[in-house]
């Protein structure tokens, strides 16, 4: 049964409404230590995708896993081009190979993409 930490520690969880708030809620507290501009972007299970701030050629995604308790960065440098799914896909991988699934990395696309439009 999956688990995420809590305020007050470890919690077995089945992904209804609540867990899930909860969840995002450690998500939101540790991602904010990290970059207070970031803005959600999705949440799949125990993984919760934040898009920070960039400059023009450059996207700044972290993804925080409350299984783990880790945030992964990733950057996508674009160039001020729209990339691809598989382009992105590939991105991601090469910095973070499996620890980021690929919900996660479809929600770092479309996140990309919206900012282009």
């Amino acid at each position: 049964m999956p688990r995420i930490m809590t305020p007050k520690g470890w919690r077995e969880i089945h992904f209804n409404d609540t867990a899930l708030n909860e969840s995002r809620a450690v998500a939101d507290k540790a991602i904010k230590k990290v970059n207070a501009d970031s803005e959600h972007v999705a949440s799949h299970g125990h993984e919760h995708v934040y898009h920070g701030e960039g400059d023009g050629g450059t996207d700044h995604f972290m993804v925080h896993n409350t299984k783990t308790m880790k945030t992964h960065h990733v950057t996508l440098d674009h160039e001020g081009d729209q990339m691809s799914h598989g382009e992105v896909h590939s991105d991601v991988k090469s910095q973070h190979g499996s620890k980021i699934g690929s919900k996660a990395v479809k929600s770092i696309h479309k996140s990309h993409i919206n900012a282009f439009s």
